[in-house]
């Protein structure tokens, strides 16, 4: 981890050098470690530490974006003077009303130590458990295990400064048979929450159970969804219309029917 007081000053030599009306630094800085099996053994175990940052230039109502990977001076200046360009070819944005000034922001637990430590050694000795169950019913276990610390920085010209460390870790789990096959993930920001002895014993199970598969006719059938599938429901949902600028642009199935119900009554999303 680089650090608040460090990354402080990456963002303050961007807005010392740039030159637009208003300027916002967005940063991402943290390391990701994934460990992959399939066949019911380790095949991969990769590590990325790598530092984002973007850069929105505002020049009146013109905005320009660029981002990069370059923190030496030179790199930082090239990404302050590169979004101010952009804002200059842009056209103007009438709903653009500024960045917004120093606020109090309310922290997030979200950061703990004994994930941000983990090694190659702890999310294989988890990946062997799954593996185990697997071998034990006669099935293949495939998917990943992995581990992460990252932070996140916004500054703006304006005096605006927030900074947030969090770590991450997740299971994804496949486990196959030869007419069947079984799925078990979750994710969370703390290592001690996650029993890959459980996740490995949930997919097992779904395996198991859907064994010698029979024909269904066509028709009409009331089905009940897992979290997994609901999950990819609301994702999708979210990337094609959940958002100001799809609004904005036409695209969203939202457009046209604010103050309508569009859902089902027992379906409420935040």
């Amino acid at each position: 981890m680089l650090g608040e007081t460090k990354l402080k000053a990456l963002t303050d030599r961007i807005l010392s050098v740039s030159t637009a009306d208003q300027t916002e630094v967005l940063v991402f800085s943290g390391q990701r470690d994934l460990t992959r099996f399939a066949n019911n053994e380790i095949h991969q175990n990769v590590n990325e530490t790598n530092v984002q940052v973007r850069v929105r230039a505002v020049v009146g109502r013109r905005i320009g974006v660029a981002s990069g990977n370059d923190v030496g001076d030179d790199g930082l200046c090239r990404l302050a003077q590169k979004a101010t360009e952009m804002a200059k070819l842009s056209p103007e944005n009438p709903d653009f009303k500024g960045l917004p000034g120093p606020a109090e922001y309310t922290p997030v637990t979200s950061f703990d130590e004994r994930t941000a430590g983990a090694t190659p050694d702890v999310r294989a000795r988890g990946v062997h458990v799954v593996c185990r169950r697997a071998l034990d019913a006669g099935l293949v276990a495939a998917g990943k295990f992995e581990t992460g610390v990252g932070e996140v920085v916004v500054a703006n010209s304006l005096g605006t400064f927030a900074y947030h460390p969090g770590t991450e870790a997740g299971i994804t789990i496949v486990v196959m048979g030869d007419d069947s096959s079984g799925y078990a993930a979750r994710s969370t920001w703390r290592l001690g929450d996650l029993d890959p002895g459980a996740l490995g014993a949930e997919a097992v199970a779904k395996a198991l159970r859907g064994r010698n598969p029979q024909p269904l006719e066509p028709g009409d059938y009331t089905v009940v969804l897992e979290e997994y599938a609901v999950v990819d429901l609301v994702e999708m949902l979210a990337y094609l219309g959940l958002g100001a600028l799809s609004v904005q642009e036409g695209r969203s199935f939202m457009v046209g029917k604010f103050g309508q119900r569009i859902m089902h009554p027992a379906v409420s999303i935040w």
